[in-house]
């Protein structure tokens, strides 16, 4: 009875143990590095990514549409108010968590004869209270929802005025009209978010404090917080649907988040450089192995092109020997691959500050389906193209010379 063309080449690849196994380890381990290498960059762009949202920019950022073309032209010309919020029903969209109001504003701050120019926002201290998770207290604490005269002050801001939690500054500003305004406030707390260059010009005060500053009433935009990132488009696709979506402007997070880009793209090109590596470095060592497979069998594929069978069948064997290879390689490396980020993600990947922050961080592996198959894939492809030329030289041998090998 003869066996079938897999069966055949799974017996093959039982007869040389050794090669077998260097082989599925090659394999294994490309693959398994190829899924943690790729969840750990993802872990760093989900981190970054939330944080870049609950620190600074929100899901959704909803402006007044005529204050939006105007730009900072006339920033306190057309603000929202709460009763256009609770009019527009912004908070009862499905999947929307919460939404916060934010009053941006510049001046100068002081605190005995230093004086700074500072960025700084309003804030309803008590619906952020729970959203920015992406702010980090190095020092003191978050606003309280009562505080009125207080201030939560950026890292580098604070170093340059040598100051802590519990001083008092003087912050000026000009009003909406143009004049001048000054106001004292407390420092609360110390802040750090995912910019190193924003927290050294930010501070932040509840957002009563800062209409009075400016005198105004309203803030210049709402943000948007989600139950999920992933829902952002299905809300803004609600949001611009409602009555009153021609009076307003929305702007999605990632419209604004350029760092955000660019640190993706760098770690894309980065990762993709590696992955080709390791493609690389597993059709070599196939190759290699297939290449020995070959020459040690000379002999066996002479007698089987003398006994009559068609040269497709010989290409065939070696092809699907290449292709049982990467398919164990495949299922062994994600089972490894899923393995190392499981031991990774429970003892944590302790980060140095990147470039741009000021502290670091304890970083993942994020495993899920289409990567651990995308790393499979590559694995088994690069596999299978390594044994076609092998394969391929097989199946040319002439029965005569190949009977004569090592004689």
């Amino acid at each position: 009875m003869r066996l079938g063309t897999a069966q055949l080449a799974l017996r093959n690849l039982s007869r040389n143990v050794r090669r077998t196994g260097t082989s599925l380890a090659a394999i294994a381990l490309g693959i398994a590095a190829m899924i943690v290498a790729a969840g750990f960059v993802d872990s760093l762009l989900i981190k970054l990514r939330e944080d870049t949202i609950h620190s600074q920019l929100g899901h959704i950022q909803i402006r007044d549409a005529i204050g939006a073309g105007e730009g900072t032209n006339a920033p306190y010309a057309h603000l929202l108010t709460d009763r256009i919020l609770d009019t527009a029903g912004v908070a009862d969209v499905p999947g929307v968590r919460s939404v916060t109001p934010r009053l941006a504003f510049s001046g100068l701050v002081s605190v005995g004869e230093t004086t700074l120019t500072f960025t700084g926002q309003g804030i309803d201290a008590a619906k952020e209270a729970s959203l920015d998770s992406g702010l980090l207290i190095v020092r003191g604490e978050r606003l309280r929802k009562d505080d009125v005269d207080a201030a939560m002050v950026g890292e580098g801001l604070a170093a340059n005025l040598g100051i802590a939690p519990g001083d008092k500054i003087i912050l000026l500003a000009n009003t909406a009209k143009g004049t001048v305004n000054a106001r004292e406030v407390t420092v609360r707390g110390i802040f750090a978010t995912v910019s190193k260059f924003n927290d050294d010009v930010a501070l932040r005060i509840p957002i009563r404090a800062a209409q009075e500053l400016l005198r105004v009433t309203g803030a210049q935009q709402w943000l948007v917080f989600l139950d999920k990132t992933e829902r952002t488009t299905e809300v803004l696709q609600a949001l611009e649907s409602m009555p009153m979506a021609k009076q307003m402007a929305f702007t999605r997070w990632d419209q604004d988040a350029d760092f955000y880009h660019k640190t993706a793209e760098l770690f894309a090109r980065q990762f993709g450089f590696a992955r080709a590596v390791i493609a690389v470095i597993i059709v070599l060592s196939i190759l290699n192995s297939m290449t020995m497979n070959v020459l040690e069998r000379t002999q066996e594929v002479g007698v089987m092109l003398a006994l009559g069978d068609p040269r497709r069948h010989i290409l065939s064997v070696f092809t699907w020997e290449g292709t049982l290879l990467g398919l164990l390689g495949g299922i062994l490396g994600a089972v490894i691959g899923i393995i190392v980020a499981s031991i990774l993600n429970a003892l944590g990947i302790p980060l140095p500050p990147p470039p741009g922050m000021s502290h670091g961080f304890n970083a993942g592996v994020v495993v899920t389906g289409p990567l651990v198959a995308g790393a499979a894939t590559v694995g088994i492809v690069a596999t299978v193209l390594a044994s076609l030329p092998p394969a391929y030289r097989a199946s040319r041998l002439l029965a005569v010379e190949a009977l004569r090998h090592g004689k």
